[in-house]
């Protein structure tokens, strides 16, 4: 019997979750990457583009850190390539001058109006393919990963 109905053979799929989350994970760039490609936004950039987009204005560098579980530094450059395409610009939160806060230019919120959909197709067949049932299950994996990693990393990261 097939271990996965209705999706291709793969004989590199493996027993083994953590080889299978790194192929996944390259699989899963190489996806967001080639969807992308016509606008120029790597995976990371469109995923924060989008993100802003959809919190409607500014948003806090913090928050978006802790939302996608990203260290700061790559948050930070992903950011930065955002400003040297002029797509967003950080300032101080005028309100609380601790927290810095990202917003999208016009340009960044027509590019995010372009790169949104493709990451939407995207979850889309990926999630119909899985069914609920399996993404409740990736999910709970991707969450126990994510708290033993937060055991495990320096607050300061």
């Amino acid at each position: 019997m097939d271990q996965y109905p209705g999706l291709p053979r793969r004989p590199w799929i493996s027993r083994s979750l953590t080889a299978n989350v790194y192929v996944g994970h390259s699989s899963l760039r190489r996806w967001l990457n080639d969807e992308l490609g016509p606008f120029r936004t790597d995976a990371l950039a469109a995923i924060i583009l989008r993100a802003i987009m959809r919190n409607g204005g500014g948003i806090a560098t913090s928050t978006l850190a802790a939302r996608y579980a990203l260290p700061r530094s790559t948050l930070a450059a992903a950011i930065a390539r955002l400003e040297a395409r002029q797509l967003a610009h950080r300032y101080r939160s005028p309100g609380d001058r601790r927290y810095r806060v990202v917003e999208l230019t016009a340009t960044g919120r027509r590019e995010a109006e372009l790169v949104g959909p493709a990451i939407d197709r995207i979850e889309h067949q990926a999630t119909q393919a899985a069914g609920p049932d399996l993404l409740s299950a990736f999910n709970r994996i991707v969450a126990y990963i994510a708290a033993a990693d937060d055991e495990r990393t320096p607050a300061s990261w």
